[in-house]
């Protein structure tokens, strides 16, 4: 009889392992349904809307996106270190990154606006990872709750289908905490260095976003 049961608890080991892969295989291919289908809806009323004025907040975001992908076309180097050293409300990051956007894909008023639902996007996707990595041995179905909760909130669907910095800002302290959470685990020096970088690339997009990361991660150390 122990012999028997031996025998079959790896099997029936190895068949709960099989079935947690495929189950958290098929939760992420739904994370991919739902976060693709919500982005695309967010994108077509960006383009739909498109002949819609942005307001200060954007007009002064999509500018200096504006103004580093005229630099880089002009291969200006010196107005390219100006857009990171002149004094603003904001960091230079997210001008930077959308500069480059806009010199990929043309300065249009929807382009400068995708930006921020191609953002949004990202956030889905790392809001799944986080909870994955949070509760590994959770059902699988439970990581879809986070992006549902990004898909359901109107604050972040409208900031989707606008010019602002909130969710590249917030995406980069969310990959820093997520670094934070791997290295308090594993006691891994890469990624105490991941923190710190994401947390510092959020800072040089947004310093509020950044600050609350880093102050985090220092309080954890």
């Amino acid at each position: 009889q122990q012999l028997l049961f031996h025998n079959i608890a790896p099997r029936d080991g190895c068949q709960l392992s099989l079935n947690r892969i495929q189950t958290t295989k098929l939760s992420f291919l739904s994370a991919i349904a739902l976060i693709l289908l919500s982005s695309i809806w967010i994108g077509r009323g960006v383009v739909r809307l498109s002949s819609l004025q942005m307001d200060m907040d954007e007009a002064v975001h999509a500018r200096r996106g504006l103004d580093v992908a005229s630099a880089v076309l002009r291969a200006d180097w010196q107005a390219i270190v100006h857009e990171l050293v002149k004094p603003e409300w904001y960091p230079p990051g997210h001008g930077i990154t959308l500069g480059i956007w806009l010199w990929g894909l043309g300065p249009h008023v929807e382009t400068a606006r995708l930006y921020s639902t191609l953002w949004f996007a990202v956030m889905g996707f790392l809001l799944w990872f986080s909870l994955k990595e949070l509760l590994p041995d959770a059902n699988p179905f439970m990581y879809l709750v986070p992006p549902l909760f990004l898909m359901a909130d109107a604050l972040h669907t409208v900031y989707a289908g606008l010019a602002m910095l909130e969710l590249p800002a917030a995406a980069l302290a969310l990959v820093g905490l997520l670094f934070l959470v791997r290295a308090w685990r594993n006691a891994n020096l890469r990624d105490h260095l991941l923190a710190v970088l994401f947390g510092g690339l959020s800072l040089f997009t947004k310093y509020n976003f950044g600050l609350v990361t880093l102050v985090t991660y220092g309080v954890c150390l």
